[in-house]
């Protein structure tokens, strides 16, 4: 079965998913803010992170720019903790 990849939003938390990372690609998180719950493998959290961009698998990176955040949520990305606590809030 293949793996899905995480859908990250423009603008904010509930907004449109402009790009998908694909699965075991590294996040470079930048920031967080609150949003909606969302359970994912890494628990429930309303914690939101934006990203500069994302690095796949393979090593090709891709950085989000124009001045709008991405973001994606916490419960689906190993931060390895609480994000909340690890970077500053937006």
């Amino acid at each position: 079965m293949a793996q899905l990849g995480l859908n990250v939003h423009s603008g904010s938390p509930t907004g449109q998913v402009i790009d998908t990372m694909p699965f075991d690609s590294t996040a470079q998180i930048y920031c967080w803010v609150s949003g909606p719950a969302v359970t994912g493998p890494y628990g429930t959290t309303s914690v939101w992170d934006a990203l500069d961009g994302y690095t796949t698998p393979s090593g090709q990176r891709y950085a989000f720019s124009g001045g709008t955040k991405v973001f994606s949520s916490d419960a689906w990305l190993d931060t390895g903790g609480d994000t909340s606590k690890m970077v500053a809030h937006c």
